[in-house]
């Protein structure tokens, strides 16, 4: 985990500020780690030498002398960050403007440790926000008619995965005619609507946030909703079935006109890099010599902790240490009965039923977990030869999608 975590003022748009904040916590983190290699190293000669005249005190100076040294160290890596934010906080403000790159470079920093930049008021931590020609978009009615003036009764709204935003809707497209999903959906009558949020927040938290934006929607869209659909990809899939447990516990108004809610290779059954991460963890931390290192990879964000079970409801994993234990299974999640819900999965080779589809999946989810069909009544839809990242992209999966669609769309 990082270290000193200290909550601060509210976020603040600077990013150069934000990522120097960044830098101090990562040095501090590595000296801290580099400090306890180095007790547990000098503990054994000293443990094995004990019975020595005199080695207790040459054992004390030891440990005097070299924890002065990481102090020295550690205080002067704060002094330097703070002075080096100063000056950076005396710049003229920043633009608000991102290049896609350095946008979804902020997206990977917020899934990796997105709960520790919330912790420490960094203004590198993403808030959930609709999306707009790559700005936020206040939910309010003037800004999304001037946003929307072809606004339809038939809302899609489009979720991304771990370590992303909105943009990864984009890859592929000039594969296809230059067209993505969203734009596709414009074209059926469909009013798309993007998501970015920090996917390093738990994915309830997320869920829950999700259904508070889309109450906001619901008051302010400028047409009334008639047809509502959430259409996720990886993680993305589990915050959207969050949204719906959440909005179905508390009785949101948006679920009236939800009809549709489909995950792009989510991983339902959870993800298999989490659950090889947990137990590398593990084994780090059997030692003392590589327990340091333990510590560090506990410090991944707690949206990445969920997705070793696919946790999706606030109780889930809740009374479980899940830096320590492997935790209980993912409980069922609530939705109305008008909901549909569609699970499509892919594999990379050239066979649904081979061993590889079983083992490797599409790289990065397992397809007994994209398509866990028991876990949400839900309908299920596979394709082969497609690699985790190909599903925000690709024209059998888009004909799977509108097939989902096209019945709510002709009975508007």
């Amino acid at each position: 985990m990082f270290t000193e975590i200290t909550p601060r003022s509210p976020q603040t748009p600077d990013l150069l500020d934000g990522a120097l904040d960044v830098a101090g916590a990562v040095a501090t983190t590595i000296t801290d780690t580099v400090q306890a290699v180095h007790r547990a190293v000098a503990a054994t000669p000293f443990q094995l030498l004990a019975a020595l005249p005199g080695l207790p005190e040459i054992r004390r100076t030891h440990d005097e002398i070299a924890d002065g040294v990481y102090a020295v160290v550690r205080e002067s890596t704060r002094q330097a960050t703070r002075g080096a934010r100063w000056l950076a906080r005396q710049r003229p403000p920043p633009t608000q403007a991102l290049s896609t790159q350095r946008d979804l470079a902020i997206g990977a920093l917020n899934g990796a440790f997105g709960n520790h930049l919330v912790a420490r008021g960094n203004g590198l931590a993403q808030g959930m926000a609709w999306a707009h020609h790559d700005a936020p978009l206040a939910t309010d009615p003037a800004t999304l008619r001037a946003a929307l003036p072809q606004a339809s009764g038939r809302v899609a709204v489009f979720i991304h995965g771990l370590c992303c935003t909105e943009s990864v809707w984009q890859f592929y497209r000039d594969d296809n005619d230059g067209l993505d999903y969203p734009q596709r959906l414009r074209g059926e009558g469909w009013t798309p609507l993007l998501l970015r949020y920090n996917s390093g927040l738990r994915i309830a938290d997320n869920g829950q946030t999700l259904s508070d934006r889309l109450t906001e929607l619901l008051s302010a869209y400028p047409a009334p909703i008639q047809e509502l659909a959430l259409i996720g990809h990886s993680m993305g899939g589990l915050v959207a079935r969050s949204a719906v447990h959440s909005a179905t516990r508390q009785q949101a108004p948006w679920l009236a006109c939800l009809r549709q809610v489909i995950c792009l290779g989510s991983p339902h059954r959870g993800a298999p890099l989490e659950k090889v991460g947990w137990a590398a963890t593990a084994l780090l931390g059997m030692t003392p010599y590589t327990r340091p290192f333990a510590g560090l990879a506990r410090a991944r964000s707690a949206g990445i902790k969920d997705l070793r079970h696919g946790y999706v409801a606030p109780a889930d994993g809740a009374d479980a240490d899940l830096d320590h234990q492997w935790g209980p299974p993912a409980q069922a999640c609530e939705r109305p009965a008008h909901v549909r819900i569609g699970f499509i999965g892919s594999v990379l080779g050239p066979r649904l039923d081979s061993a590889l589809a079983y083992v490797v999946g599409d790289g990065l989810v397992r397809l007994d977990s994209a398509t866990a069909r028991q876990l949400a009544d839900a309908d299920v839809a596979a394709v082969s030869g497609r690699h985790h990242l190909r599903l925000l992209n690709d024209p059998q999966v888009y004909a799977q999608i509108r097939a989902w669609l096209q019945p709510q769309a002709d009975n508007a």
